[in-house]
């Protein structure tokens, strides 16, 4: 993924991850530096002053500030002058309300690494239930594959997807690392990761899992 356009040097009071920094975390295996700043933040339920984050990144790795303000001029932080609503502690059936937006086909399940579905939104509950078991075999292959895979496209940020005789894909299945678990997002139609309601759903995740 390339960085988007820079925004101003500064951040206002109160940072957050963007919704381009949210698509990053989810495709992106390269940079290990970025992927921890957007965890810590995902992993809290409350928005963090660039003072205050710069502090509790000190406990997991140390960064220069220069590089906290680079990823909001990137943008892959946004900010604020009010801190965003707090996420409360949710049981993984109040994420299904978010789970409607993030493809055009209006059909999202989330799968464990075990196959198990967490939840799902549109889908018949047995073709939900299949997609979910199958995502296991298809998480697996793609471990096994992801050398050749990066080869072949020229990217490590790839996911894997059914398509139909036209060569149009129709359901995508996209690996989500939060701390030392591993998800299953699984999309029919085109996933809509850049808008807010993916990094709403990346939220509500980071406060379950880490």
């Amino acid at each position: 993924m390339q960085p988007k356009s820079r925004q101003s040097a500064l951040p206002a009071n109160y940072l957050h991850v963007s919704a381009y920094g949210a698509q990053f975390f989810l495709q992106s295996q390269q940079d290990k530096n970025i992927k921890a700043v957007l965890q810590l933040m995902l992993s809290l339920n409350h928005s963090v002053t660039l003072t205050e984050l710069v502090g509790q990144l000190k406990d997991i790795i140390e960064l220069p500030l220069a590089f906290i303000l680079d990823l909001h001029e990137k943008g892959y932080l946004t900010s604020s002058n009010t801190p965003m609503s707090p996420v409360d502690p949710i049981g993984l059936s109040s994420i299904l309300d978010g789970l409607s937006y993030l493809s055009l086909g209006r059909k999202t399940a989330l799968a464990d690494a075990q196959g198990f579905q967490l939840a799902q939104c549109g889908f018949e509950d047995i073709q939900a239930e299949q997609l979910c078991a199958l995502s296991v075999e298809v998480l697996d292959w793609q471990r096994r594959r992801q050398s050749a895979l990066t080869e072949i496209t020229g990217s490590a940020d790839t996911s894997l997807s059914i398509v139909n005789k036209k060569g149009k894909a129709t359901t995508g299945f996209w690996p989500i690392y939060i701390g030392d678990q591993t998800l299953v997002l699984i999309l029919q139609g085109r996933p809509r990761f850049d808008h807010d309601e993916f990094c709403q759903l990346l939220y509500l995740l980071g406060n379950h899992f880490l």
